[in-house]
């Protein structure tokens, strides 16, 4: 079978082709969570805002109890960021719920929350300057690494449950393997050390920034 490449790993055609597929339902799962929990909220829709606002800000806490003093640095974002991402690569080695996907859409949910909870409290575009000077920098990244591990770890539930029902599989688990940890490595883990420092020593000035405006 012929090769190609993903972000400069060599892997063969037929993987290139369902992990695009795979990174595209990562992507719409984001999108669809973040949008919907911020017009939820926003909207203040079926009385769930004082719902969804109590998980969010319990989560962020949660994130917030795994620094020092509620000190954020950048060794501490990289570790808790590294956690999230290799949650959500091994997670689809658990066959049946596709927690891979659930992942995301609670990465969603979050991002969509905090940004709601700041229209609600503020304006659209109190949340929109959120979004481009406290989010974008270092989410593009942080992201991006995060989505790329729930497509492959997406690609491995798939194929473990194929092989349970004894159905065919169209790459084989251990190609899947070989190819997936070759792009962690090699592309997310240096993609989440970006975030990490763009998060603890740039993110802060643009959001002083932002509140000077």
């Amino acid at each position: 079978m012929m090769n190609t490449k993903i972000f400069d790993i060599e892997v063969n055609k037929e993987y290139k082709k369902y992990f695009k597929k795979s990174f595209i339902v990562a992507i719409l799962a984001f999108l669809i969570a973040a949008i919907l929990t911020k017009i939820i909220i926003y909207l203040d829709l079926f009385g769930l805002k004082s719902i969804i606002e109590t998980q969010v800000e319990s989560i962020i806490n949660e994130i917030l109890g795994h620094f020092p003093e509620g000190q954020i640095t950048a060794s501490g974002l990289f570790i808790n960021n590294i956690r999230v991402l290799f949650l959500a690569f091994i997670s689809g080695f658990i066959p049946f719920i596709p927690f891979p996907i659930v992942i995301t859409i609670i990465n969603g949910i979050v991002v969509g929350g905090l940004l709601g909870i700041i229209a609600s409290n503020s304006s659209l575009f109190g949340a929109l300057k959120m979004l481009i000077f406290g989010i974008l920098p270092h989410g593009i990244t942080e992201l991006g690494a995060i989505l790329i591990a729930v497509a492959m770890g997406n690609l491995i539930w798939i194929t473990i449950n194929r092989k349970i029902f004894r159905k065919p599989i169209a790459i084989k688990l251990n190609e899947e393997l070989k190819y997936s940890i070759k792009i962690l490595f090699f592309v997310c883990v240096p993609l989440i050390l970006i975030s990490a420092f763009i998060e603890a020593y740039i993110t802060p000035i643009l959001i002083a920034f932002m509140q000077i405006r």
